[in-house]
């Protein structure tokens, strides 16, 4: 993972916990469509194309296997 990747990673884990760090932020089905439409493509990247390439390719085989 390179620096760019490794900074997006760390933007969205922000944004995601600033917005579960406020209980209240839970009962808002408005604020929860909002956040899901904002973050979700690049959660989508994350999982699809930067973390799991990150990953060793014997790590990447148990996870497939789980």
């Amino acid at each position: 993972m390179n620096h760019d990747e490794l900074k997006r990673l760390y933007l969205l884990l922000e944004e995601l916990n600033d917005f579960f760090h406020q209980p209240r932020h839970l009962d808002d089905a408005d604020r929860i469509r909002s956040i899901a439409e904002r973050v979700y493509p690049e959660v989508r990247a994350m999982y699809y194309d930067i973390v799991w390439k990150a990953l060793p390719e014997d790590l990447q085989k148990e996870l497939e296997d789980r």
